[in-house]
C-alpha cells in the first residue's frame, strides 16, 4: 500500500522515500484519516483495512485531545462503521426528507451553486446535480435534509462523483469521541525537506518565505525551555498545531508573518519565477540566507512598492510634470 499518496506534498513525499522513512501503523492510518478527503471513501477504507490485516496492532496513547484507545485496528474498524452506516441512512429511501446540493470548481473558495434546490430522491437530485456541473472540474456536496427534523446528512464528491467525506449532524456519544477524541487529537513530527528562510507554496500556489514548521526547536541555551516544547510535541500539540509559520506578502507589497497552510504536509518548494509583488519575498528569503542586511532588504521592498504603484496607477499617464514640480517632486 503506497502511504505516501496521503500527503499531499511531493517534496516531503520525496524526501522520506530518499531517507527510507518507515511509518508505523498509527501514523499510517492517520495520515488516510487527514487527506482522506483527496481520496475516495473506497480507497481510504480498503487502505485502512490493508493495516488491519497487515500490521501489527498496538494501543494509543492517551493526549490532550485524544483518548487512550486499547486497540488501533478496533479504531480504524470503528470509524470505517461509523462512514459505512451513515452512508446507508444517507441512501435510504422513503424517510421523509429531501436532497440538495452545492458544487465549485476545485481552486474555488465559494460554492457557486449552494444548496438552492429540492429533490425528493437521491438520484434525482444526482441526474440533475450532473447536467448542472457542466465543467468537469469541480467538486460537490449532497445534503439530506430531514423534513420536521432539525438534522441533516452531507456526503460530499469528488469530479468523479466519487464518495470522499460525510458527515452528519446529530451524534451519539460514543460516535462524538470516536470523531473528537482519536485522529484529530494525534501529532507528528515527519522529516521535511525544508529549512528557514525557504521560498515554498501552498495546494493553492499562494508564495511565502518560511519561517518555522511545528517541530523545529529553535535554539536554545535553556534546557528547560527545550523540554517544555518538548512535552508540548508528544502530549500536547494535535492535528491544529501542524500549521507553518511564514511571511506573505499583500497585493501592495507589504509583508505580513502568519500561519500559511493548515499543515505543513502541503508544502511544495516553489520554483516558479517571482514576479510583481511576490519579488519582495525573493529579496526577504536573501535577508534569511544572509545575503542581504536589512536595509538593503527594505531598499528592494520600497523599490517593488514604487514601482507597483506606478504600474497600478499609470502614474505617468495620470501627473502632468508641471504638477509634480508644483507639489515638490
Amino acid at each position: 500500500m503506497d502511504i505516501l499518496k496521503y500527503i499531499e506534498s511531493h517534496a516531503i513525499q520525496n524526501k522520506l522515500s530518499n531517507v527510507k522513512y518507515e511509518f508505523s501503523a498509527t501514523e499510517m492510518a492517520w495520515l488516510i484519516w487527514l487527506n482522506g478527503t483527496e481520496h475516495p471513501l473506497t480507497i481510504r477504507h480498503e487502505d485502512w483495512q490493508w493495516i488491519i490485516d497487515n500490521m501489527p496492532d498496538s494501543t494509543v496513547p492517551e493526549r490532550m485531545n485524544c483518548r487512550y484507545w486499547p486497540s488501533l485496528h478496533d479504531l480504524i474498524r470503528n470509524y470505517m462503521s461509523f462512514e459505512k452506516h451513515a452512508i446507508d441512512e444517507y441512501e435510504k429511501a422513503g424517510d421523509h426528507a429531501v436532497y440538495s446540493y452545492a458544487y465549485k470548481c476545485l481552486c474555488d473558495k465559494e460554492w457557486t451553486a449552494n444548496f438552492e434546490n429540492a429533490f425528493s430522491s437521491l438520484e434525482k437530485c444526482i441526474d440533475t446535480l450532473r447536467n448542472d456541473m457542466l465543467d468537469e472540474n469541480k467538486i460537490s456536496q449532497i445534503r439530506k435534509t430531514y423534513i420536521d427534523r432539525n438534522e441533516y446528512i452531507k456526503v460530499e464528491y469528488n469530479p468523479n462523483m466519487e464518495k470522499t467525506f460525510i458527515e452528519k449532524s446529530w451524534l451519539t456519544e460514543a460516535e462524538r469521541a470516536l470523531l473528537s477524541e482519536s485522529f484529530n487529537g494525534m501529532w507528528f513530527d515527519f522529516p521535511t525537506p525544508f529549512k528557514q528562510g525557504d521560498l515554498v507554496s501552498d495546494n493553492k500556489n499562494n508564495i511565502y518565505v518560511l519561517k518555522s514548521l511545528p517541530g523545529w526547536i529553535e535554539q536554545s541555551d535553556n534546557p528547560k525551555e527545550v523540554a517544555f516544547k518538548k512535552e508540548r510535541f508528544e502530549k500536547v500539540w494535535d492535528v491544529t498545531d501542524m500549521m507553518p509559520i511564514g511571511y506573505g506578502v499583500t497585493d501592495d507589497g507589504q509583508v505580513w508573518l502568519d500561519g500559511i497552510a493548515k499543515t505543513y504536509l502541503e508544502l511544495e518548494v516553489c520554483t516558479k519565477p517571482l514576479e510583481n509583488e511576490n519579488r519582495v519575498l525573493g529579496a526577504l528569503r536573501e535577508y534569511f540566507q544572509r545575503n542581504l542586511n536589512i536595509e538593503q532588504f527594505i531598499a528592494l521592498q520600497r523599490k517593488v512598492l514604487y514601482e507597483q504603484l506606478e504600474r497600478e496607477l499609470h502614474l505617468e499617464d495620470l501627473i502632468l510634470d508641471r504638477d509634480l514640480r508644483r507639489i515638490g517632486f
